[in-house]
C-alpha cells in the first residue's frame, strides 16, 4: 500500500493474493508515471500531468511544457482548492506547502513565493493571499522570474514598498541601457540611489506617480574608481540624498505623488549637473560630493 503524500510504500497490499495478476511490484497497474492509486481503488489518470504523445508536443521545450501545464483548467482548479484549503486549521500548512511545490515545478516562482509566505504563522496566510488577489484586481499579474529567490525578493519588496518600487528595484540594471553605457570602465549611476526606494516614502510615491527611476532622468554614466574614475560605493552620498528627501517631506507634509515626482525630477536634474561637472569632468569622487 502506498501513501501518496510522501511517495512511500508502507505495507503489502492485503488483496494481492486475490488479484495475483497485480503483482506487489506492479503498483498502479505498473504505470506510476501517468496513473495514481487512491485508497486502494482502481488506478486513475493524473490529468494535470498528462501530455499527449504527439510529434508536435514531443519536441516542446521545458518552458513551453511548463506554460501548458500551469495554464490547464485542471491545474487552475487544483491551485484554487489548495488556496482555499490553506485557511483550514491543521491542514493549511500542508495545502500551502503543496501549492508552493507545484508552482515551483511549473516554473511559476511568484505564486510559489505567495504560497511560501502563507506558511508563516500568525497572519502570513491572510496577508499573502490578500495581497495576491489585490494584485490580480489591479492588473499586476503575469510577472515571471528567473528563480524562486528573485520572486521572493520581489514579493517582499512589493508588500513592503509597493509594486512599482519593487519593479524598479528588480529592474535597476536596465539603467545602463537607458543611458547608453557602452564605453569600457563606465558605470551607470542612479542619481537617486536604489537604497532610497526602500527608505524614502517620497521616492516610493514619486515612482507610483510615474517617476522613471531606471530612466534617463535618474541616470548618469560615471567612470569606475578602479578604472581611474570617481564612481564606487557611495554611502555618504546616499545619506545626504536621504537627508534632503526627509527635509523636503517635512516641509511638504501633505504632498501628493505628483508633487513628489516633480520634486525628484528637479532634484535629480540638479544633481546630474553637479555630478557631470565635479565627478565626470572633474576628479571628485561621487561619495565625496557635498549635496545641499
Amino acid at each position: 500500500m502506498h501513501d501518496t503524500r510522501v511517495g512511500r510504500f508502507f505495507a503489502i497490499d492485503p488483496l494481492f493474493r486475490k488479484y495475483a495478476f497485480y503483482s506487489p511490484y506492479a503498483f498502479s497497474g505498473n504505470r506510476v508515471i501517468d496513473r495514481n492509486e487512491l485508497e486502494g481503488l482502481e488506478t486513475g489518470p493524473q490529468y494535470w500531468m498528462s501530455i499527449s504523445p504527439t510529434a508536435k508536443q514531443s519536441g516542446m521545450t521545458p518552458e513551453l511544457w511548463q506554460k501548458q501545464l500551469s495554464s490547464s483548467p485542471n491545474m487552475k482548479a487544483i491551485h484554487g482548492l489548495l488556496d482555499g484549503a490553506g485557511f483550514v486549521p491543521g491542514f493549511g500548512e500542508l495545502a500551502d506547502g503543496t501549492n508552493a511545490i507545484i508552482y515551483t515545478y511549473e516554473g511559476d516562482y511568484l505564486n510559489a513565493a505567495f504560497s511560501s509566505i502563507s506558511l508563516i504563522p500568525l497572519g502570513g496566510d491572510a496577508t499573502a493571499k490578500g495581497f495576491k488577489y489585490s494584485l490580480k484586481v489591479a492588473g499586476f499579474e503575469g510577472r515571471t522570474f528567473k528563480s524562486a529567490w528573485a520572486a521572493k525578493k520581489w514579493l517582499g519588496n512589493a508588500m513592503e514598498f509597493g509594486v512599482k518600487s519593487a519593479d524598479a528595484i528588480a529592474n535597476r540594471s536596465k539603467l545602463a541601457k537607458a543611458i547608453n553605457i557602452t564605453q569600457k570602465g563606465m558605470q551607470a549611476h542612479h542619481i537617486i540611489p536604489v537604497e532610497a526606494l526602500t527608505k524614502s516614502e517620497v521616492v516610493q510615491k514619486a515612482v507610483d506617480a510615474g517617476f522613471d527611476f531606471n530612466g534617463v532622468v535618474n541616470g548618469i554614466g560615471v567612470k569606475a574608481l578602479n578604472e581611474g574614475g570617481t564612481h564606487a560605493n557611495h554611502p555618504t552620498y546616499t545619506k545626504q540624498i536621504l537627508e534632503n528627501l526627509t527635509k523636503w517631506s517635512k516641509e511638504n507634509v501633505n504632498y501628493t505623488g505628483e508633487q513628489a515626482k516633480e520634486y525628484l525630477e528637479k532634484f535629480a536634474g540638479k544633481l546630474k549637473d553637479k555630478i557631470q561637472k565635479e565627478s565626470v569632468e572633474g576628479s571628485t569622487k561621487v561619495n565625496d560630493l557635498i549635496i545641499k
